[in-house]
């Protein structure tokens, strides 16, 4: 066998084994090109994706954020209603109990998101004989706590003793 192969001559086989090289390199390269595509598609389409979780974040934010202003402007417009209410009373003696609801609600513009100081109000409404007010505080607590029994039984209380 070994004089088999001293008698090869390899210089025959030395160009097609030159031309099977080179298109195994071809054949490589595209392979290789095409799994290159391959990842830069997947890189576009996270960064797509990216962007696009980006911009949904923001708007949630800026959403947020409007919320969080219309809530404290309509605070803002119930302080301006008992303001305009006391100044309509034409000089009533200062009494303890506006003193108390003028405190309260200074309190809750503080923090408008606290359900303690609208329950407050409305206990504080209640005993002063105003169930309007008191029902519109109540609603008030049951949109920060919407689960809240007490407040629930005070409001039919209150719708059944009107």
């Amino acid at each position: 066998m070994a004089d088999k192969l001293k008698e090869l001559r390899y210089t025959k086989y030395h160009l097609s084994f030159a031309n099977w090289f080179e298109r195994l390199l071809r054949k490589l390269r595209v392979l290789i090109l095409k799994i290159d595509n391959l990842f830069v598609s997947w890189m576009h389409n996270t960064k797509e994706k990216s962007h696009t979780f980006n911009i949904r974040a923001k708007a949630w934010l800026v959403k947020k954020h409007i919320e969080d202003v219309q809530q404290q402007n309509q605070i803002e417009a119930i302080v301006q209603e008992k303001a305009e209410e006391e100044e309509d009373r034409d000089e009533e003696p200062k009494s303890e109990s506006t003193d108390t609801e003028r405190q309260l609600v200074n309190e809750i513009i503080k923090s408008p998101k606290s359900a303690d100081l609208y329950k407050k109000l409305a206990e504080f409404y209640v005993s002063q004989g105003n169930p309007k007010d008191a029902k519109s505080a109540y609603l008030e607590v049951l949109k920060l706590c919407p689960a809240d029994q007490k407040v629930l039984e005070k409001m039919d209380e209150l719708d059944k003793s009107n």
